[in-house]
């Protein structure tokens, strides 16, 4: 957990924030998961989001593709070299 805003993680931030909507408990922060929880993850997931304010790659949506999942990330950094806005992918402007 690395510290955000006031210091605080991000994960305790959601719960305090979230906690209580009916849908909280369906965001996970996973933290650090071998090759094969990742490989799981994308293969069990219906849609990969990254709501990220700068990706300078994107290799992220790269390995979600090759598992075949729609994207959705935000038009900034390199998320805009590799999704292609409502052709391979969405992005949130």
């Amino acid at each position: 957990d690395q510290p955000w805003g006031d210091g605080k993680p991000l994960r305790q931030l959601f719960r305090e924030k979230y906690g209580a909507e009916p849908w909280a408990d369906r965001v996970v922060f996973a933290g650090g998961v071998s090759e094969d929880d990742l490989a799981a993850a994308y293969a069990s997931c219906d849609v990969f989001c990254l709501p990220s304010r700068y990706e300078s790659f994107g290799l992220v949506f790269v390995e979600a593709m090759a598992f075949g999942k729609p994207v959705v990330g935000c038009a900034v950094g390199g998320m805009t070299e590799i999704i292609r806005d409502n052709e391979n992918g969405f992005l949130a402007y």
